[in-house]
């Protein structure tokens, strides 16, 4: 997979980690946008102008820059056409998450999305969040998730990440799954 670490000014007013191996004004603070390799720069333009009200920033004959809207952080997405269709596998992501606050503005994008002749799937249960899936002309998948019910639906706040949480139907493989994670370490923390 390829990524590409970008410094950029937007960053300045998101925390960094404190406690990491790098000073905080060096340290990763998100995603700045993701690329997207497109069979038509035009029908995903039109997907992410019309139906999610990104604008065009910058445009060539061979690469499409497109920005969300209300946001300056993680906003950016670059369309570049492509002749062939993508696999799936080793290096390459499965999907396009995007969020929205709660189930009724989920159901609203869904009968959106299925008024404009996509095939959007049933909701989904994940236990910390609810998705919906559907792929654009290009063949990307997209899903939109809900933030709610969130993370402490199986554990309190203080205690957040401090055991392998799982859904319900991943229990049956707990031991294969916790077996083939790697050891973590942490460095410990400090007060600040």
């Amino acid at each position: 997979m390829r990524l590409k670490l970008v410094g950029t000014e937007t960053a300045n007013g998101l925390p960094g980690w404190k406690n990491g191996p790098l000073p905080v004004d060096q340290a990763i603070r998100g995603f700045h946008g993701a690329t997207l390799f497109v069979g038509s720069l035009d029908g995903s333009a039109q997907l992410l102008e019309n139906v999610f009200g990104f604008e065009r920033v910058m445009e060539s004959s061979t690469h499409l820059r497109l920005k969300a809207p209300d946001s300056t952080f993680g906003s950016l997405i670059d369309l570049l056409p492509v002749n062939e269709r993508g696999l799936g596998g080793t290096g390459t992501n499965h999907h396009i998450a995007w969020r929205t606050p709660s189930d009724s503005d989920q159901l609203a994008w869904l009968d959106q999305l299925a008024g404009l002749g996509y095939r959007v799937t049933p909701v989904q249960d994940r236990q910390y969040f609810h998705s919906i899936y559907f792929r654009e002309d290009s063949g990307i998948l997209f899903e939109i998730a809900t933030d709610t019910p969130g993370f402490q639906v199986d554990e309190t706040l203080e205690n957040l990440g401090s055991k392998l949480r799982l859904p319900a139907w991943f229990e049956p493989n707990r031991e294969v799954i916790q077996a083939n994670l790697p050891s973590l370490t942490l460095p410990a923390l400090v007060e600040s």
